[in-house]
């Protein structure tokens, strides 16, 4: 508040006080006798009073002063907070500009890697169109020279089992079972297909196979990586799981295995394996003809060439009146035994020959028990993926139909099953690790033997398949500073190893994980951070990461922020590439 107008007042009150004591001396001095004594003292306080009023003019004037200083000083300050807040609003606006012009690029940027992404596709889908028009037409040029190979081949092996005895012909027998159809010798190879399908229906039936039709459905490689010149066996047999259905010609839409094609009660079924991992899993491949030629056989010679190299199966070439049927292993074709559609006994032989424990792979074996002692049910397109150790499965809970995964591994492996069941328990409080439904459990054979181990895990996610964003990243990386907080290493923290539910990531497979890890920062969970960063990047397991000294270092900050900052570091490294 301004003390101007106190001093104003306190000026006028002395001024007034002056004129009266000019007054009174002029009284004096006018006076009669004027009394020398009182015309001192009157002018003394006319001095005096000169003095003050002097003096309070002085004060004034600096009052006056300081008030303007005061208000120039604060006219300076209100202009320089002005100043600042307009530079604080154009920083401001400058930021905002430059956060837009930034998802801008960003946008730009996706929308590029996005017509570039498509221009890739469109470029590698009319390079495979060409190769698979190439394939065709050299198939075309060396269909004659291949027919006479297949036919040399063919001729060589059978005369080489000829000479080793191991080629049977079956013999009739009075007790044996009839086939359950009958087909004319002019019969097409679409019908001789078809009945192929009703006969093995009645093979495997009781057994944990099935046999599916796949004339139409290429899945059998000559050579990885050209799917064009993959071949296309007639059917083959393996469990339910184990195949994934598609419609046959005709465009017939097929939901389940019990809703697929029935003719005469019979299920037909369409499809393909799974996966070319589960060509192991394969029992049995057939190929029909209306008259078998030796070049049939060296077909089927060349189907067991393509086959996995571990894999034990068999093959059946057949027509309308008879059948081969060739013991394969390692590739190598042991024995063929020979009948006709009309001896007795014939169904006996592939009975015997397809679907005793020993002839059945040791997968399907394992999977159909698991399901039985479990009690889950299974579907095609079951399959889910493979791991270093196991298969898993995508089974249903008997009565609501809830999906779990099961995870199922050989009977060598069984300790390692248990081990990642014991740290998935472990982990259990991680929103971000899959719950144990069922834990590691012994799968016996029927006759109590142990074929393996099988677990249940939930929930059943889906592979992170799409492109990496950002965001994505992040959350990959809260997710493992999660297990990281909870003094747990994944042990190989992969993006093979995470699935996505329902918008939530869930790490899977921790055969390499460490609980109670209380080593602070240190080896087991750098060595989880430097696994996804590589995974990440795309970088080999056993490459060096050329940025490891920096994500080393925000790593051992040991925060969500750091793991953050990894994240934004790692990606605008794989968006600069």
């Amino acid at each position: 508040m301004s003390s101007m107008p106190r001093i104003d007042s306190v000026l006028e009150a002395k001024r007034a006080e002056l004129w009266r004591l000019h007054d009174d001396l002029h009284g004096e001095i006018t006076a009669t006798a004027p009394d020398l004594n009182r015309l001192d003292e009157v002018h003394t306080r006319i001095i005096s009073m000169q003095s003050e009023i002097d003096a309070e003019a002085e004060a004034a004037v600096r009052a006056a002063n300081a008030e303007a200083a005061i208000r120039a000083a604060n006219a300076e300050d209100v202009e320089a907070a002005i100043r600042a807040a307009k530079a604080e609003a154009e920083t401001e606006i400058r930021a905002a500009k430059a956060e837009a012009a930034i998802r801008a690029a960003k946008a730009d940027a996706d929308i590029l890697i996005a017509r570039t992404e498509t221009r890739t596709a469109k470029a590698e889908t009319r390079m495979a169109e060409c190769r698979t028009e190439k394939a065709e037409e050299d198939l075309k040029r060396a269909r004659p020279f291949l027919g006479f190979c297949l036919a040399s081949l063919g001729t060589k092996t059978l005369n080489e089992l000829k000479s080793l005895h191991a080629f049977h012909e079956l013999e009739q027998k009075p007790t044996g079972s009839p086939t359950p159809v009958t087909l004319e010798a002019d019969t097409d190879e679409e019908q001789v297909n078809l009945a192929a399908a009703v006969i093995m229906d009645s093979v495997f039936a009781g057994s944990p196979l099935v046999f599916v039709n796949s004339e139409e459905i290429p899945w059998l490689p000559q050579e990885r990586g050209s799917e064009s010149l993959d071949l296309r066996p007639d059917g083959f047999a393996t469990h339910v799981g184990m195949y994934r259905q598609y419609a046959p010609a005709g465009g017939m839409s097929i939901c389940n295995a019990r809703e697929s094609v029935r003719v005469n009660g019979v299920t037909l079924r369409f499809g393909r394996p799974s996966s070319p991992i589960l060509h192991d899993c394969v029992a049995l491949i057939a190929e029909g003809k209306r008259k078998i030629a030796a070049a049939d056989v060296g077909k089927i010679v060349w189907y067991a060439n393509c086959m996995p190299a571990e894999a034990t199966f068999r093959a059946i070439l057949f027509d309308p009146n008879e059948f081969y049927l060739f013991t394969v292993r390692h590739r190598e074709v042991l024995r063929i035994d020979y009948a006709s559609w009309a001896t007795l006994g014939c169904m006996d032989l592939l009975k015997d020959s397809l679907t005793l424990p020993q002839y059945v792979p040791t997968w399907v074996r394992l999977l159909d028990a698991a399901v039985r002692q479990l009690g889950y049910s299974v579907k095609p397109g079951a399959f889910l993926g493979a791991g270093a150790t196991g298969r898993v499965f995508r089974v249903e809970r008997p009565g609501n139909g809830s999906a779990v995964a099961l995870k199922v591994v050989k009977k060598r492996d069984a300790a390692f099953l248990h081990h990642e069941s014991v740290y998935l328990m472990a982990a259990a409080e991680s929103p971000f690790v899959v719950k144990v439904v069922t834990e590691a459990t012994p799968v016996r054979a029927e006759d109590g033997t142990v074929l393996g181990s099988a677990m249940a895990i939930e929930p059943v996610g889906q592979p992170v398949r799409s492109r990496l964003s950002d965001v994505v990243c992040e959350r990959l990386w809260l997710a493992l500073f999660d297990l990281h907080q909870r003094d747990i290493c994944h042990g190989d923290p992969r993006i093979p190893n995470i699935v996505l539910k329902d918008n939530q990531y869930y790490w899977i497979d921790f055969l390499g994980s460490l609980i109670n890890d209380q080593s602070g920062p240190g080896s087991g969970k750098l060595a989880d951070v430097i696994t996804l960063s590589k995974s990440i990047l795309g970088i080999h397991p056993d490459a060096e990461l050329s940025c490891e000294d920096e994500v080393e270092r925000l790593h051992y900050q040991f925060t969500e922020e750091s793991y953050k900052a990894i994240a934004r570091f790692l990606f605008e490294m794989l968006v600069s590439r």
